[in-house]
């Protein structure tokens, strides 16, 4: 089975063989090789709320108060909202690691929130969605036009 001294954070739950979903092949072992063993925050499916000690909690809490800025706090709680999924997939696997200061943070969850409010797990064709590319590289340029003419209210 998997190392748990890899099935961590800083590890991004996954040094090659814990996550099945998100596995990569790592320095020391190829994907699957030892079988899966994910510990993901979002697998655990606790809700997102407010921590209090450390780094990783700030961060934490500066993205959920980006996002309480778009969805109903509520939300947070249910591990089967889209906005739950959403959040907890952009602060705990998306690969970009973004911060509660970066501008494409807001787009990158809606997106998220498209995403599985649409069934996007069950999508024939991915389109790019939740991969560690830049929103635009998703479905192409015409994705953030529209979503600039969104936001700019056109």
């Amino acid at each position: 089975t998997a190392s748990v001294f890899y099935n961590s954070a800083i590890c991004n739950w996954d040094d090659g063989d814990c996550c099945e979903k998100t596995c990569r092949d790592g320095k020391n072992n190829a994907c699957g090789s030892n079988g899966y063993e994910c510990k993901s925050p979002c697998d655990l499916k606790q809700p997102l709320s407010p921590i209090v000690d450390g780094s990783q909690s700030r961060r934490l809490n500066n993205m959920l108060k980006v996002f309480h800025s778009v969805s109903e706090a509520n939300k947070f709680a249910d591990v089967e909202s889209p906005q739950y999924k959403a959040a907890c997939w952009v602060i705990h696997e998306d690969h970009r690691k973004l911060d509660a200061t970066d501008e494409m943070l807001i787009q990158r969850y809606i997106l998220g929130v498209l995403y599985y409010a649409t069934g996007g797990t069950d999508w024939s064709e991915k389109l790019g969605f939740l991969s560690g590319k830049g929103e635009c590289d998703w479905q192409g340029e015409e994705l953030c036009d529209k979503i600039e003419c969104y936001r700019m209210g056109i």
